[in-house]
């Protein structure tokens, strides 16, 4: 027996709703609303309407008796993150294009002393001097996004594939 559900827990964080689809049909944006909520959202359906409880989960969202919710998972970035994104792509364009005019990334030489020359060489891997010196507003919005400079290894997410199973994933301090 199904029971009306007003309420559809969303794991998040949720960005925004793309599309909800019930019964095989596109429900209007102004039947529903997105409440965020600390772990996720609450997509909760107004005008004195509810979710069904249950549905065929065996046909495609586009057949009678099925319920599909389609959205954006995560965080805006705001705007100054966009901004120093968008210079650092900018200057990488640059250093792999080789145009005229350089690149504010150094390649690897900061100050070495030597016969009355001078540059060092920055280690791999430290770009936190490099974009101290070259690129403040790059160095800026990792600072306020990352103050204490916590490091991880990066790791890739698709949309369209299933996420790797946990024990596959590498987790540092933990045996593997």
């Amino acid at each position: 027996m199904c029971t009306p559900l007003c309420e559809i827990y969303l794991p998040g964080p949720v960005h925004s709703v793309v599309a909800v689809k019930q019964d095989g049909h596109v429900v209007d944006a102004s039947g529903y609303v997105l409440h965020h909520t600390a772990t996720g959202g609450q997509l909760v359906r107004t005008e004195g309407e509810c979710w069904p409880d249950c549905q065929r989960l065996d046909r495609p969202d586009t057949d009678p008796d099925t319920l599909s919710v389609r959205y954006l998972r995560g965080l805006e970035v705001p705007a100054a993150g966009r901004r120093a994104v968008g210079q650092l792509a900018c200057e990488i364009e640059k250093l792999c294009s080789g145009r005229p005019g350089g690149c504010a990334l150094p390649t690897g030489v900061k100050s070495v002393t030597r016969e009355g020359v001078s540059y060092d060489i920055v280690p791999p891997g430290d770009w936190s001097e490099t974009l101290q010196a070259h690129m403040p507003q790059v160095w800026a919005w990792v600072q306020m996004v990352n103050p204490k400079q916590h490091r991880q290894h990066g790791a890739v997410f698709s949309l369209d594939l299933p996420p790797a199973p946990v024990s596959a994933r590498y987790r540092p301090g933990v045996p593997q």
